[in-house]
């Protein structure tokens, strides 16, 4: 018996009744109902801005707490430590499945073509001889003494269940939210834009990841401003006309009003130092 095919109308229905259970939880902790759609939107982004606290505490806990002790114990990169940490998570909830194996061990093998390409590299070219490579054919893992370490082990178990908090518990909450601003919207405001308006509120003072980072929404502005003005000053403004005209948008500049913001300070002091 063939599939039925189901027509936009169904189709979209179909989803929003997938949805409706996440929107019916959101409802019961967060009191949407007789608002406006705006204010419910608002409502579960100002939620998730809260949940993103947790999230970026969380994260740097594993990414420079942890990743800073296992550092002490042995001279480990950040990648390889964030993908241990993905395994154990992974494992520790009966989830770490062929694909996830094949990938580190992919990942294992490139890094290894590229160790045996530099030490190639090295050992011929870099000492005055005539340059030799390697290739896939010849990659070659050689054994070494290794031993156990209890505190690395600790650690690492630490950050597998902070990242199983993450993934299990605090992401996920996130998405049921993300879910019913979907519904709310009628599809209107998918996963990825729900998260941008997210991250523009959480990151609107800037200084994260470094105190020089800006504004996420900001240096958006900043780069189409810079842009705009570049091709208005120098004779281009047919072709900003074009693309205003492509995305329906009507720009008059005017002079710029500079406001002094928390991650330019941190960039200020951090030249004085």
């Amino acid at each position: 018996m063939s599939k039925k095919v189901l027509t936009p109308d169904e189709e979209k229905k179909k989803k929003l009744n997938k949805l409706k259970k996440y929107y019916d939880a959101a409802n019961e902790s967060l009191q949407l109902e007789g608002k406006s759609v705006n204010e419910q939107v608002a409502i579960l982004v100002n939620k998730c801005d809260e949940l993103m606290c947790d999230i970026c505490s969380n994260s740097d806990k594993i990414k420079i707490d942890d990743f800073e002790k296992v550092q002490e114990l042995t001279k480990i990169d950040k990648k390889t430590y964030l993908d241990f940490v993905r395994i154990v998570a992974l494992k520790n909830n009966g989830k770490l499945q062929e694909k996830a194996i094949n990938k580190f061990e992919n990942d294992f093998n490139d890094r290894l073509l590229s160790t045996n390409l530099r030490y190639a590299f090295l050992a011929s070219y870099m000492d005055d001889k005539e340059l030799h490579i390697t290739d896939e054919d010849n990659k070659e893992y050689k054994p070494f003494t290794d031993y156990k370490s209890e505190d690395f082990a600790e650690i690492l178990e630490h950050s597998a269940k902070l990242r199983e908090l993450l993934n299990l518990v605090l992401w996920k909450e996130y998405k049921n939210y993300a879910k019913a601003a979907e519904y709310i919207t009628e599809l209107e405001l998918p996963y990825r834009d729900f998260k941008n308006l997210v991250d523009w509120q959480h990151y609107k003072e800037g200084g994260y990841p470094s105190p020089t980072s800006p504004s996420k929404i900001w240096a958006i502005f900043n780069r189409f401003n810079s842009a705009h003005r570049l091709l208005t000053k120098w004779g281009y403004s047919s072709t900003s006309d074009e693309l205003k005209k492509e995305f329906g948008l009507v720009i008059n500049e005017v002079t710029p009003n500079p406001v002094d913001h928390p991650w330019q300070t941190g960039k200020e002091d951090e030249e004085m130092e």
